[in-house]
């Protein structure tokens, strides 16, 4: 009897247990797997669970499945065993070959790309094989070698006695070790012993949890090692004698997977049997940090047991349910049952209402104090404090809904064609026709009653249905569910489009599959308005969704949290739901679900991580440091995920990128975003999940990266610009001056050439004239037969002549060689005129006659003219000419005073002269002093004076030739 009552207890236990997982979930090809054999699971640091398949290692982030294979560096596609050390970060994969290989920071590597790796190997060809202890590294073992790997290096331990099956490092670093010739045996600093023998009827083993489990054919030994030796304290039988694939220790027990059977329940007192959780071929099983249990079979893909703290109550369909003030709860199901929960426990204190219960589905429950009314598919039942039971009797059939009116002392029900109203003070009621079928009910809180028929919404006069004109938008629609909000919005439910939110005014929200992918269920039955504003709860056939809203003119949808099988509910088919302060009841199509409103509210830790990063089409390596772009690299897609099992894909993410000038979050269910066409600058994106309960993640991935800007648009480059232009065009200016520059002194030469021959010319003029004068005089002579004269004359003006010559081929000449050229020139005038006039030329003291340059010839003309014109015709008085030199302010002042007839007697005198006696020489001058002015910047100025007498009569002439020095 106590054997009995223990494994009544077992199973009690059993049921507890699986009642606290949810319904498993169930991977396969069609999800992602490459293939439906699948061996091995490991967790990495970052909460990513990998999956070692006969067609290759698998990394699952909640929601897709990434494939490696040999084309990524893996030794073989099929992946036996997978270790995570998490000591080093690296993920060490068991493949089917006798190489060694790792992963780590997104690469694989074996002996060729790490040469640590090289030694590792099984010698014979076997498999290598391997297995993990938690802060001691990884142990991998061939047939006579040991290889720990562990700090960063592996070292090689060689065992005398081959057949290593697996291998356990001890508190005092020993190894211990199942072989298959020795049994067990232990490894102390290169010193072999052996513990008892063990027959060669076994598989292999584990240790765990302090426990050695030895596997055998249709059995699993268990030995605890007391006083260096090993004892077995039980062995507990498998089903049909399978054989065991792995023990893993969990809360109170074991589970044991079994090769062909399932997962099974081992009591940690290990004297009961084993109880099923699982059923199904099972190649091993893995249990994460959040108690999900991985189950991996042999051509059925993964399972999935997630734990739960959804209690589920196996009472058959729960179609109707209510809860009251004091947290009662009444079921009602199939065939008229209906049940009384109290606290969670179901109460026995409805009465028996024998064959009455065979009446039809339950289809509402209300309670109204302590008494309660339900309907039935045809009747209507009442309760009296759950005592004493009525039936009330209507003409019209049918019912489908109630709603309590004016506190409780009316409750109105909808029928097919009626609305009655039932007084249960009295037990009497009061039928309403109507010309539709009633589906829902609802009371608006200014009191009018909204009736959902077959065709839209109605408002309820008392007398008649009124077509509610704010919810013309689903006119023709049939009606499941109306429920009113404490902000006097009216929800509405449909079979098959969701649910509408309706003000004074008309729709202000539709909630749909179509418009939001996190709500689950085509059809409505039940909307439950939460006892927090803002929150609203559905029923439908695709689980329960509790929906965050807030509402300014439309609806705003904050959240939407979908509640199914894979959450721990007992079915998706939800048909009612009833809310209290602290609990959420379901009605399902195989009982009760009670949810503890804490858990949505519970903050879960959900990683995120950035999976990928392409930029313009080319995958980039993904590194912490700010990526630095050009601005060609400004297509951008960032890939990222969040690894929350229970969310799967009802994942949320927020997304923001800072320096885009828009620092809102941005919330989307795609697991990637793509930047087009950024513009240059600096830029940081930042995403964070929130899993399907709305609870944020407080880590957020970030990756920074740098657009910059074409050189075409930099600061610097512009600068250059502007400086290339100065440059061009300065030099372009500068070349143009320069060509202005050319022609114009090529003009200025032709032109200075030019007025150089003119001066020539003009020279040539006067050297003709000066000899003209000359034989004028020689002829003069010899007309008066004075040959000695004449030859004295001929003679000087040989030499004036050659000096002439000589003198007027050059620009400019010394002062002293146009004086001496004066002298002479003067002196051979005195020979002509006699004693007409006496003459004088005074230099300054301080003036040297041989640096100052003076152009030839100019003062001849002048001092010729005032021989011939002035001082020639003097008949009174003796002539005199003076000629000075001084120096002023550096201009040569030249001066030549005579005291002759003046200017006017002159020209009197010239007019009645033979035109071949009229003398050009000044004229000339004064054209070589033009033309020298023009093309020199020493100018030459010419001012001639009459003098006067005392008496105001004519007494000579004064001129003044300054040339600049």
């Amino acid at each position: 009897m106590f054997r009995l009552l223990v494994l009544l207890g077992a199973l009690i236990y059993c049921v507890v247990l699986i009642g606290q997982r949810a319904e498993p979930q169930h991977f396969t090809v069609k999800d992602g797997l490459p293939s439906t054999t699948t061996y091995s699971f490991a967790v990495d640091e970052k909460g990513f669970i990998w999956i070692g398949t006969e067609a290759g290692l698998v990394r699952f982030d909640g929601l897709q499945f990434k494939v490696y294979t040999t084309h990524d560096g893996l030794p073989d596609n099929e992946v036996l065993s997978l270790m995570f050390d998490s000591l080093t970060y690296r993920l060490w994969i068991i493949t089917f070959s006798n190489k060694a290989c790792y992963y780590f920071d997104g690469k694989f590597y074996n002996g060729l790309t790490d040469s640590s790796l090289s030694p590792v190997r099984a010698e014979k060809g076997e498999i290598l094989n391997g297995n993990l202890q938690a802060r001691l590294g990884v142990f991998l073992y061939s047939q006579y070698f040991i290889y720990r790997c562990a700090a960063g290096r592996i070292d090689r331990i060689a065992v005398p006695v081959g057949g290593i099956k697996v291998v356990h490092q001890e508190p005092d670093s020993s190894l211990d070790m199942l072989m298959t010739v020795r049994g067990l045996g232990n490894e102390k600093r290169g010193s072999f012993s052996y513990y008892s023998p063990i027959d060669s009827n076994f598989s292999t083993g584990k240790w765990e949890s302090g426990l050695f489990f030895l596997y055998r054919l249709g059995s699993v030994d268990v030995m605890r090692k007391e006083k260096g030796a090993y004892q077995k304290i039980a062995s507990i039988a498998t089903p049909h004698g399978k054989s065991v694939t792995n023990v893993i220790s969990t809360g109170g027990g074991y589970m044991v997977s079994i090769l062909n059977e399932g997962v099974f329940w081992l009591d940690s007192s290990l004297r009961q049997p084993l109880v099923p959780v699982w059923r199904g071929h099972a190649n091993n099983i893995y249990l994460d940090a959040s108690a999900n249990m991985w189950i991996a079979t042999s051509n059925d893909g993964v399972y999935v047991l997630r734990p739960t703290d959804i209690e589920n109550y196996n009472l058959g369909m729960v179609s109707a349910l209510a809860v009251n003030r004091d947290g009662r709860v009444a079921l009602g199901g199939e065939d008229g049952r209906l049940r009384i929960m109290s606290r969670h426990r179901l109460s026995d204190s409805m009465p028996d209402m024998g064959a009455a219960q065979k009446d039809g589905l339950v289809r509402s429950i209300m309670w109204s104090g302590d008494d309660l009314l339900y309907i039935c598919s045809a009747p209507v039942w009442y309760h009296t404090a759950l005592r004493r039971y009525s039936l009330l009797n209507f003409r019209s059939s049918a019912p489908k809904c109630m709603i309590s009116m004016d506190g409780g002392r009316e409750i109105w029900i909808g029928l097919a064609a009626s609305i009655t109203k039932f007084f249960p003070s009295s037990g009497t009621h009061q039928e309403m026709a109507v010309d539709k079928r009633v589906f829902a009910m609802a009371r608006h809180p200014d009191g009018r009653v909204f009736v959902g028929g077959i065709d839209g919404v109605y408002v309820f006069n008392g007398t008649r249905l009124i077509p509610a004109e704010n919810a013309v938008a689903i006119s023709g629609q049939r009606i499941t569910s109306i429920c009113f909000t404490p902000d006097s919005l009216m929800w509405v439910s449909t079979p098959s489009d969701g649910i509408c939110a309706f003000d004074q005014h008309g729709m202000v929200g539709h909630i749909s599959t179509l418009l939001y992918r996190a709500y689950h269920g085509a059809i409505c039955r039940r909307i439950v308005a939460d006892r927090e504003p803002g929150i609203l709860w559905t029923a439908t056939n695709g689980g329960a969704n509790r929906i965050r809203y807030h509402y300014r003119d439309t609806i705003m949808v904050e959240g939407i949290t979908p509640l199914g099988l894979s959450d721990g509910l007992g079915s998706d088919d939800v048909y009612d739901i009833g809310i209290s302060d602290s609990f959420v009841y379901m009605g399902t199509s195989v009982g009760l679900s009670i949810l503890n409103k804490k858990i949505l509210s519970a903050s879960q830790h959900c990683p995120i991580y950035i999976l990928s990063i392409t930029i313009d089409g080319i995958d980039s390596a993904i590194h912490t440091a700010p990526y630095v772009l050009s601005h060609l690299q400004n297509n951008l897609k960032i890939a990222y995920a969040g690894v929350c099992l229970p969310s799967g894909a009802d994942l949320q993410y927020q997304y923001r990128l800072l320096g885009s000038g828009n620092d809102e979050w941005t919330t989307t269910l795609d697991r990637s975003v793509d930047f087009r066409s950024l513009a240059p600058g600096t830029y940081r994106f930042e995403v964070a999940a929130i899993d399907k309960f709305g609870n944020r993640s407080p880590y957020i991935a970030k990756v920074s990266f740098r657009i910059r800007p074409a050189f075409y648009t930099t600061w610097w480059f512009y600068l250059i610009v502007m400086i290339t232009i100065l440059v061009i065009g300065f030099l372009i200016i500068r070349d143009r001056f320069r060509r202005q520059q050319q022609r114009f002194e090529k003009e200025q030469s032709l032109h200075n050439k030019i007025i150089e021959l003119e001066q020539q010319a003009l020279k040539a003029q006067m050297n003709p004239h000066f000899i003209f004068n000359c034989l004028t005089a020689v002829q003069h002579f010899v007309n008066s037969e004075d040959m000695y004269s004449a030859n004295m004359y001929l003679s000087n003006f040989a030499r004036l002549i050659r000096k002439t010559l000589d003198l007027s081929g050059e620009q400019y000449i010394s002062l002293g060689e146009e004086i001496a050229y004066l002298r002479d020139y003067i002196q051979m005038e005195c020979l002509r005129f006699g004693d007409k006039f006496t003459w004088q030329i005074d230099v300054a003291e301080d003036l040297d006659t041989f640096d100052i340059r003076v152009p030839p010839m100019l003062l001849q003309p002048i001092i010729e003219n005032a021989i011939r014109h002035g001082l020639r015709n003097l008949e009174d008085k003796a002539g005199l000419l003076l000629i000075s030199f001084t120096v002023r302010d550096n201009t040569l002042y030249c001066t030549v005073d005579d005291n002759g007839i003046g200017r006017a007697k002159a020209r009197e005198i010239k007019t009645t002269m033979h035109v071949e006696y009229q003398s050009k020489g000044m004229s000339l001058t004064e054209m070589r002093i033009q033309a020298i002015n023009q093309i020199s910047d020493k100018k030459i100025r010419m001012d001639v004076k009459d003098k006067y007498d005392d008496n105001n009569h004519p007494d000579g002439t004064l001129f003044i030739l300054t040339i600049e020095l």
